[in-house]
């Protein structure tokens, strides 16, 4: 089927073979997310709820070490119960993620494609590919990837059945009771905001609007069943207040004080962090005013209206989550996948720089990353903060270098560098999570885990204490490029069991544990004399390491 847009969108080689090549790239910047362990807090808490899960043969209630947890609802603890299972803990739990961010890459290909045009399809899946956010987020642990293809399926399939096929209304009843399963009723409200604004603004449209909706509520009620009432049934109350009131009323009021943001100059945030997330792409639809023509055209083709409905569907999403209280940057990830295919469109409206302007840009750029570097080098706080604004400068700044680049190549070579460029991304994927690893200090908590499963009986560890684990003081391990110091989920997941979580020595004591992990310095003299005077003697065991110590608690008798 022919479309207005297709002569519009001609970015670069038309062929089919084009767009199938770009979804095998789209894959690159997520492999390797194997070679690193999980991340905490976020991956941490969910993975161990997954092996806990798989130990209690549990498929209702989300237990974190020995208690029913309810920050999240389950779809993300399904698709990992069998991954864990299947394929360990290295490949297991991210596997979901990676899987949910590839049906986005074939999502965004295939409605671009019947929509736009087959090289608008190339294009869209190429810039949600090597969009660093997206790809960071595809490549973790997370209940947003779920969330983002359950979310960005149903509002393409209601599209569908806008302008054709109304039954495509009943798919989109169930992707979004699933959406409801990835991560709460927010995709609900999202949902219902985006199909007002398009009932609204296309007035074509409204005789589309009728039908399906009875049997799509009685779908979308039934999807979400599936979990909610089991839930409520085996946990009663406990399952209204945690889970319904304060992980989703509660976290859009302000309820989250540890993601909530009140200041003024938080509203506006999701903008910078688009911007960066999606970098080079997004300055294409900055720059010019090309997005504000796409949303307020009056064109009537279908390729028009469709534009429009990302439109709408990226404001939604911006709008909402910026006046939210609770803010994280991938919260605003729904906005991504709509993002990918409205850049297409606005590439070749891109008013090339001259090349003064260019080596401008260039000279100010590097200089910015040197000043960075340097400050942030300083022990003075408000230094480090210029030293971290500077870089985020130039980061901006080379993003626009690269966008006026591509602009002006040829459509053969756009798509060559563009190529070039998801496949980058991946290798910065790599280097920085591999990074951030070592620097924070989890690989050595994990490897300390690892030591105990392996020198426990059967693989099973005796009683285990996590001693002092939280950070002593506020300003603790923040700024730098160390381990914040939290309670380490992720361990439970390494260790393969629940632990005693202790502040004191007669905490782990009374608890007979055999095995004591904490952070070191943690361990006193005071502490030390404190088990001595049990009658117990402390080998620290394991290998060496600069953040953790291991050690073995055995009675005095035994030695």
């Amino acid at each position: 089927m022919g479309h207005p847009f297709n002569g519009y969108l001609q970015l670069g080689l038309n062929s089919r073979r084009l767009t199938t090549i770009a979804l095998w790239i789209a894959i690159v910047p997520l492999l390797g997310w194997w070679i690193t362990g999980l991340f905490d807090l976020d991956e941490g808490f969910y993975a161990a709820v997954v092996g806990e899960m798989n130990r209690r043969g549990e498929w209702v209630t989300p237990f974190y070490n020995g208690q029913p947890w309810f920050e999240k609802p389950i779809l993300l603890y399904w698709m990992a119960k069998p991954c864990l299972a299947i394929f360990g803990d290295m490949i297991g739990p991210r596997l979901p993620s990676v899987l949910s961010a590839i049906g986005c890459y074939v999502l965004v290909a295939r409605y671009a494609r019947r929509w736009l045009s087959e090289n608008a399809a190339t294009y869209s899946v190429i810039v949600l590919s090597s969009s660093l956010l997206f790809v960071a987020i595809g490549r973790m642990m997370m209940t947003d990837m779920p969330l983002v293809l359950t979310f960005s399926a149903a509002m393409l399939t209601f599209w569908e059945s806008l302008t054709g096929n109304r039954k495509m209304r009943l798919a989109t009843a169930a992707l979004l009771g699933l959406a409801v399963l990835a991560k709460g009723p927010v995709a609900l409200i999202l949902f219902v905001l985006i199909a007002g604004w398009t009932f609204w603004k296309e007035p074509e449209l409204r005789p589309a609007f009728r039908g399906q909706w009875l049997l799509g509520t009685v779908i979308l009620v039934g999807v979400i069943a599936l979990w909610y009432v089991p839930a409520y049934l085996a946990n009663g109350q406990l399952f209204v207040q945690k889970f319904l009131i304060e992980q989703n009323v509660g976290r859009f009021t302000g309820g989250d004080k540890a993601h909530t943001i009140k200041a003024a100059w938080a509203y506006p945030i999701y903008i910078p962090i688009l911007l960066l997330g999606m970098t080079p792409w997004l300055y294409y639809l900055v720059r010019n005013g090309r997005w504000s023509q796409i949303a307020d055209s009056q064109s009537h083709n279908a390729s028009s209206q469709f534009l429009r409905y990302l439109s709408a569907w990226t404001l939604v999403v911006l709008l909402f989550f910026s006046i939210s209280s609770a803010k994280l940057p991938h919260y605003v990830l729904p906005a991504c996948v709509p993002l990918a295919m409205l850049v297409p469109a606005a590439i070749d409206r891109w008013i090339v720089w001259t090349k003064r302007t260019n080596l401008w840009v260039i000279a100010f750029a590097s200089t910015t990353i040197l000043v960075g570097v340097m400050l942030i080098g300083s022990v003075n706080k408000t230094s480090q903060l210029l030293g971290i604004a500077a870089l985020i400068s130039s980061i901006v700044l080379w993003g626009l270098l690269q966008a006026n680049a591509l602009a002006k190549a040829t459509t053969e070579n756009r798509v060559k560098w563009s190529l070039i460029w998801t496949v980058s991304v991946g290798l910065l994927a790599n280097v920085g999570f591999l990074a951030w690893y070592e620097k924070s200090g989890q690989r050595e908590a994990h490897e300390l885990a690892r030591y105990v499963r392996e020198n426990s009986v059967f693989g099973v560890p005796e009683t285990v204490a996590v001693y002092q684990l939280p950070r002593r003081s506020k300003d603790l391990g923040t700024g730098k490029p160390k381990l914040q110091e939290t309670s380490l989920p992720s361990m439970l997941l390494y260790l393969n069991t629940t632990v005693t979580e202790a502040e004191t020595p007669d905490e782990v004591i009374n608890a007979k544990c055999h095995w004591l992990f904490t952070r070191s310095g943690r361990m006193t003299e005071p502490t030390q004399e404190a088990f001595v005077n049990a009658g117990l003697t402390l080998r620290r065991v394991g290998p060496a390491t600069e953040n953790f110590e291991l050690y073995e608690l055995k009675p005095a008798s035994e030695q």
